[in-house]
């Protein structure tokens, strides 16, 4: 056993700084370590949070852009369908009282 412990007291000079001389120093490097543990933790933590946010509102906006594409396909939708078949309208508008039957034409009928 005195091999051993003749072996330790030779490497112990050259252990550094966290050796059992200095043991405020290591509690120092402890605590640095924690603290660089939670500072880094910390910095992912909100990075990852403001991805997470960019992405939502990105999403909202193509949300929005949906919702105004199907706006506009539905009023193109209604337009198509009022340029193919005037004669409905004319007959719907003179259900309604909304127009005389004279101020609708058919262009889509050849005359005769």
């Amino acid at each position: 056993m005195s091999t051993f412990s003749d072996l330790r007291s030779r490497a112990l000079p050259y252990t550094g700084v966290a050796s059992a001389v200095a043991p405020e120093v290591r509690l120092l490097l402890r605590f640095m370590g924690v603290m660089l543990f939670v500072v880094s933790a910390v910095s992912v933590h909100l990075y990852t949070r403001m991805l997470v946010q960019e992405t939502a509102l990105r999403l909202d906006r193509a949300r929005s852009e949906l919702v105004r594409a199907q706006t506009h396909h539905d009023r193109l939708l209604v337009e198509r369908t009022m340029l193919r078949a005037p004669a409905r309208l004319g007959a719907i508008a003179v259900s309604q009282d909304l127009t005389s039957p004279a101020s609708v034409v058919d262009l889509s009928v050849e005359p005769k």
